[in-house]
């Protein structure tokens, strides 16, 4: 009955167009799949690694923070090197930089090293973040961008749902004392990292051979383009500012949902994949059908009215009732995750190809220059999770509202 119903609204069609006709596209869903599963276990496992090493909340804090400062630091970085070596090379890149880095995790003696490799992960991410929407937009048409990011998105949430699964029993599978077996996990993920490669290797990129430009011009007229045309910058900055207030409060809280659930609500580690993984699985399906359900409304408001959904679930997350807290955090995550791939869409429909990778870079060095900020504010907060959720709350209001506001404020070029 769900298979007759997603062919009435097309779902079958498109996903069968994207994984049968589309390869490049195909490749891309099935490298970025894989490398998402080693992404579950390595980020369900990373803070009780460090954790059963002995390192306090604060410091986990800042190891987490120093992951998204290098996506912030090294985003723009990341668009110029997609400009002049193209995607598939950018993707090849980021995939051994995560892989060395998840590798340098668990060999590391000191923090300083800790600092170095999570770093080291944070640009090979960096490259994967900034490559994707214009990697995708590349490769579809117009009508079928939402549906592919819908279908790439999910892909990787459900890699990742199927990654936390693992992650919760993998410590008990593997013999040996905590560290080491969460070690081993991580090391299983490392391998399922590189792994994704063989699928990377087989995109073709007919474009960057076409394109005889020299490196010089490849940098600059993107550059120059960017910033002589005020109709790209102003739609740029508004979406980093509404990216960089919500990037904060999420940064706050997202990464520490783990240390959450096992220090304020009490819930046993091995139930963590089992959370994680029924919201994984739902963002899924939603961001699969999402597409479908929103294409008869505009964009801007697809994307209001999902986000705002998500506010009074963040109040509720204070319950120190579990069932409610699980519940308020599975609702969370469905309707923020699920405006994601319409965000997307909608913030590539209103670039020009010339300058996709340098605005998707601004993107990300807003987005996650925030959740380093925030992942810092969570640790001078000490773990207080009460403090944590409420600045959690108050940052996506913001963000939301000044969203809202400036992109009406700016109709005639920003409302699709």
């Amino acid at each position: 009955m769900l298979y007759n119903s997603f062919r009435k609204v097309g779902g079958a069609f498109m996903i069968r167009k994207v994984l049968l006709e589309n390869k490049n596209a195909r490749c891309y869903i099935l490298a970025s799949f894989i490398i998402s599963i080693g992404t579950g276990i390595f980020f369900l496992t990373l803070n009780l690694y460090l954790k059963s090493l002995g390192v306090k909340n604060e410091f986990i804090g800042f190891i987490n923070g120093i992951y998204y400062l290098g996506i912030a630091v090294l985003a723009l970085l990341s668009g110029l090197i997609s400009n002049i070596a193209g995607h598939k090379r950018s993707f090849a890149i980021g995939t051994m930089l995560q892989f060395l880095g998840e590798i340098g995790m668990v060999l590391s003696k000191n923090g300083f090293a800790l600092i170095i490799f999570i770093f080291l992960i944070g640009f090979g991410s960096s490259l994967f973040l900034v490559n994707e929407a214009p990697f995708l937009s590349r490769n579809s048409t117009s009508y079928e961008q939402t549906h592919l990011f819908g279908l790439s998105f999910g892909s990787v949430v459900l890699g990742n749902f199927i990654g936390e699964i693992l992650g919760s029993f993998l410590p008990k599978i593997l013999n040996g004392d905590q560290a080491f077996a969460l070690r081993s996990a991580i090391i299983i993920a490392a391998t399922l990292t590189i792994l994704g490669l063989l699928f990377i290797i087989r995109i073709d990129e007919e474009w960057v051979i076409e394109e005889s430009e020299s490196i010089i011009s490849k940098i600059k007229d993107p550059l120059i383009k960017l910033f002589n045309y005020k109709k790209n910058f102003k739609i740029i900055g508004i979406f980093a500012i509404s990216e960089f207030l919500m990037g904060i409060g999420a940064g706050v809280m997202v990464p520490f949902f783990n240390l959450y659930f096992i220090e304020y609500q009490g819930i046993g580690y091995e139930k963590l994949g089992i959370i994680f993984g029924a919201q994984s699985i739902l963002i899924a399906l939603a961001s699969f059908f999402i597409p479908y359900v929103v294409k008869k409304f505009k964009k801007f408001y697809s994307v209001i009215t999902l986000e705002s959904l998500s506010l009074p679930f963040i109040i509720l997350l204070l319950s120190k009732n579990k069932t409610l807290s699980i519940i308020s955090y599975l609702l969370r995550g469905i309707f923020i995750n699920a405006s994601i791939p319409v965000y997307t869409s909608y913030y590539m429909d209103l670039m020009e190809d010339e300058i996709k990778a340098i605005a998707s870079s601004v993107k990300e060095i807003s987005w996650n220059l925030a959740w380093f900020i925030g992942s810092l504010l969570f640790a001078f907060m000490g773990g207080d999770y009460k403090s944590a959720i409420v600045t959690f709350f108050l940052f996506y209001t913001l963000g939301i509202l000044s969203f809202s506001f400036l992109t009406k404020k700016n109709a005639k070029i920003m409302i699709l």
